[in-house]
């Protein structure tokens, strides 16, 4: 399960990010993903199930993980030309090349934490 390994990954930042800030609570986590993303394939229910199952126990516990689309760009080296990446492209719509690069994207990324000050 790839996606626990990351969401994993994203309670333990947010865990973090709060480490000196004990009277703040988590309430919501936004991450972007890109489209290319394995999480981009799962449900957003079941995304935030799995974040809640992880976080339990956890000073992230009772957030909840809002996910956010990255926009992708795939460049043609060749003619220049950007066409939209959302799906896998595999050649450039202008030149017919064979050879595109991805913009400086991540797969995910930690957006934002919404906070309750107690």
């Amino acid at each position: 399960m790839h996606e626990t390994l990351l969401l994993s990954r994203i309670v333990r930042l947010v865990e973090e990010r709060l480490a000196g800030r004990p009277e703040c609570r988590p309430v919501t986590v936004r991450i972007r993903v890109s489209p290319w993303s394995h999480l981009s394939e799962h449900d957003a229910r079941a995304l935030n199930d799995t974040f809640s199952m992880i976080a339990t126990g956890t000073r992230v516990e009772g957030a909840v993980l809002q996910v956010n689309a990255i926009r992708v760009l795939v460049t043609c080296p060749t003619c220049g030309q950007e066409q939209d990446g959302a799906q896998p492209v595999i050649a450039c719509s202008g030149c017919g090349s064979a050879v595109l690069a991805l913009t400086e994207e991540p797969e995910i990324c930690l957006q934002d934490i919404e906070v309750e000050e107690a």
